[in-house]
């Protein structure tokens, strides 16, 4: 597939050099060969509705698939930021993909230098009627964000250094994009934020296919992330537990006893890279972790200053509805003017009070000694979290089917619960203006005498081919996605309770169904 982009200009440099050590740059100026020799390709178009007519390529097997469906970036609406083309590439930058690339004559001796030179031309550009927009297309121009995605999920995301590409806008078609006034960029607005969604959505249809390819044939959940790519040179600036993880002594010696044996130097930095990848590989999977045990934490703090808080509060509120006890007989309006504002304000302190209950069982603190308990009830606590989030899209919640009484810990039901909820309300958020948005909760007793939590909703469902990925930790076909939360909740069924969380497909509505079936402490 290739793009028509008609309206930009035919335009070349030609180096005229004069005889001397330089002169082998005669000739035209072009583009870095690199750009030509992407290991993946995104390239189509969205119209004006977001639907996107894409294809995405790998271009090292010759695989391709087709991507044909609406990119909402506004939770159902249109995008306003109009119709434009794209053609993104982007690339694996772990070593043995990389080493292909010195087959091709690019111009680079080694990996390093290869990866290097992607480096220097990563970016995405923009043109608007074959003009290019500044700064887009910067190398250190991150504006569709790739590196803070990254972040939350390295095993999935392509980091900014890693794509490089063209997006296609016109005036007329994209009146809503307008540039700043001193011409460094565009605007703020709500059509600039779509564009931004709607790339961000098709690169994340690309990153969930790539991830399908380099996913191990008959990996299963237990099995841990797969390979990623890593930044070269960590080993400079690594420290603590990684920081013995460098050959830099063996380089030194290497470089002032044999300064001429390039295959000796290019074999330790080649070594060299395979430490920092692998040792980055373990630091990624530390700092996921790292950030689960932080964030239990972190709601401890929240919850022992809360509570302190809501303390203070409660105090007030008693001497405010003493005072205007006494100011009743002097100034009646006054008085009720105090009692009203007791009332509401001790409305909203037992609000947040309610809230830190529900927030509680996911605090850093040790688990509760398992106890009898309704299995609905428990499940209309996790699903009270989301309350507002649920009236926001315009969604209803069903809990249906026979009340067992399981033994538990109530922050267990909650963790599975919260998270099959808000998957689905993520994707039912995404539908539509107008399609109904439903989640059922559905609970029994098996004749086997295990118990069953089904979680079904009205979204569109998963797709058939990511179906054998989603228990993956780290995956997840969310544009912003961590790829955490079924992995937590697997776990807790699967570790406290010998039980298993599946995906069952017919279910009762139209969407993802998701069974958590527990087998230990249901009687």
């Amino acid at each position: 597939m290739e793009l028509d982009v008609p309206d930009q200009p035919e335009f070349a440099i030609y180096l005229s050099l004069p005889t001397g050590p330089l002169d082998h740059h005669t000739g035209f100026v072009g583009a870095s060969e690199a750009l030509a020799h992407p290991h993946y390709r995104l390239i189509g178009t969205i119209d004006e509705n977001g639907l996107a007519d894409l294809t995405m390529t790998n271009l090292t097997s010759g695989q391709s698939e087709t991507l044909n469906q609406y990119l909402f970036p506004s939770h159902g609406k249109a995008p306003k930021c109009g119709p434009l083309k794209l053609d993104l590439r982007t690339w694996d930058l772990d070593s043995a993909s990389l080493k292909e690339m010195l087959n091709i004559d690019l111009g680079a001796r080694n990996i390093t230098e290869v990866r290097k030179l992607i480096k220097d031309n990563s970016g995405v550009a923009l043109y608007r009627d074959g003009f290019r927009v500044q700064p887009f297309g910067e190398v250190d121009f991150d504006w569709l964000g790739f590196d803070l995605r990254r972040v939350n999920n390295p095993t999935m995301r392509f980091s900014n250094n890693q794509v490089a590409g063209f997006v296609y806008i016109s005036a007329d078609g994209n009146p809503g994009l307008r540039d700043r006034s001193h011409r460094e960029g565009l605007i703020d607005s709500p059509e600039y934020e779509d564009l931004k969604g709607v790339l961000t959505q098709a690169v994340s249809r690309l990153e969930t296919w790539r991830y399908g390819l380099r996913r191990p044939k008959g990996e299963s959940p237990e099995s841990g992330p797969i390979t990623v790519d890593t930044p070269s040179g960590a080993g400079s600036d690594r420290h603590g537990l990684f920081q013995n993880f460098s050959l830099s002594p063996v380089r030194d010696v290497v470089n002032a006893k044999y300064p001429d044996d390039t295959e000796l130097s290019r074999a330790l930095e080649e070594a060299q890279e395979t430490i920092d990848e692998s040792v980055e590989k373990v630091q990624e999977v530390l700092s996921q972790f790292s950030r689960l045990a932080t964030l239990g934490v972190l709601v401890d703090v929240v919850l022992h200053d809360g509570r302190t808080a809501l303390t203070r509060i409660a105090y007030v509120l008693r001497r405010l509805n003493k005072l205007a006890g006494r100011k009743r007989d002097e100034d009646e309006q006054l008085a009720s003017a105090l009692t009203k504002m007791h009332v509401d304000l001790t409305a909203q302190e037992q609000a947040l009070d309610r809230l830190f209950t529900r927030v509680e069982p996911q605090s850093g603190r040790r688990r509760g000694r398992p106890r009898a308990l309704s299995l609905q009830a428990a499940i209309d606590e996790a699903v009270a979290v989301h309350e507002g989030t649920l009236e926001k899209h315009g969604i209803t919640v069903t809990v249906s089917g026979e009340d067992v009484t399981v033994t538990a810990d109530p922050g267990d039901i909650s963790q599975v619960v919260h998270n099959l909820v808000g998957n689905s309300i993520y994707w039912l958020s995404t539908l539509p203006e107008g399609k109904e948005r439903t989640i059922l909760i559905e609970t029994r007793r098996t004749p086997e005498d295990e118990v069953d939590i089904d979680v079904s909703d009205s979204g569109p469902g998963v797709r058939e081919e990511i179906q054998e990925m989603i228990f993956d930790t780290y995956f997840s076909d969310k544009e912003d996605g961590i790829g955490l939360g079924l992995s937590i909740a697997g776990s807790v069924v699967k570790d406290f309770y010998d039980g298993d969380l599946s995906l069952v497909t017919p279910g009762p509505l139209a969407g993802a169904t998701f069974r958590a079936r527990l087998r230990r402490r249901v009687g």
